[in-house]
């Protein structure tokens, strides 16, 4: 799996160059890239005992020192399919920093869970009800000494394939919204807002105001 990003002729060849940002670089492999991809991504779809999840491409994630990623939830939808679960397998572990944080997941103050190499980590990114799973917010803490390196595969499958999941976190006793009218360029204020709204348990929705 590491030698894949070395394989200059064969991302060429499919078209794939390395994206970068703040928080580190990133590649997007179709798992038909390489054999060893379609292997991954065939045990990532039976571990999540959805038959009907699709999983095309897997994303290959590399932080440096002082990189991280934000808090966020892993939410999306394609053509009526929701991104129902998570699947982050560590390739290379950082000497020091780098965990990967839960905060409203386990007891209080949440989870913070440190992968060595070659480990895995599946969650679902919706509860019972098929909203957003508030112990799904999660976030890459900084890499302090060292380099972290990640395999994620995210899952997606039509809402009525979840029905009745047993797998699925239990939903709140009841939701407040928050709707919020978005054109799509991310401001740090909605930053703030969604942060706000996950630690009191309020669901952040994003409208697009162009199809509003």
């Amino acid at each position: 799996l590491l030698a894949i990003p070395e394989d200059d002729a064969r991302l060429a060849s499919a078209h794939i160059s390395t994206l970068r940002d703040a928080h580190g670089s990133w590649l997007e492999l179709p798992t038909t890239l390489h054999p060893v991809l379609e292997t991954v991504a065939s045990r990532m779809r039976e571990a999540t005992h959805l038959p009907k999840a699709e999983l095309t491409s897997l994303r290959l994630r590399i932080c440096h020192e002082g990189q991280g990623h934000p808090p966020h939830f892993d939410r999306h939808e394609i053509d009526g399919n929701k991104l129902v679960a998570t699947i982050l397998v560590t390739l290379e572990q950082p000497e020091r920093g780098g965990e990967l944080r839960f905060e409203h997941a386990g007891d209080e103050g949440g989870m913070v869970l440190a992968l060595r190499r070659g480990e895995a980590l599946l969650w679902y990114n919706v509860a019972s009800d098929l909203e957003d799973d508030p112990s799904s917010w999660h976030e890459g803490l900084s890499v302090e000494q060292g380099s972290k390196i990640t395999l994620a595969g995210f899952l997606y499958a039509p809402v009525e394939a979840l029905q009745g999941h047993e797998d699925l976190g239990p939903a709140p006793s009841h939701r407040e919204r928050l709707y919020v009218l978005t054109d799509r360029d991310r401001s740090e204020l909605e930053d703030q807002l969604e942060a706000a709204c996950i630690a009191q348990g309020v669901s952040y929705i994003e409208i697009d105001i162009a199809n509003f």
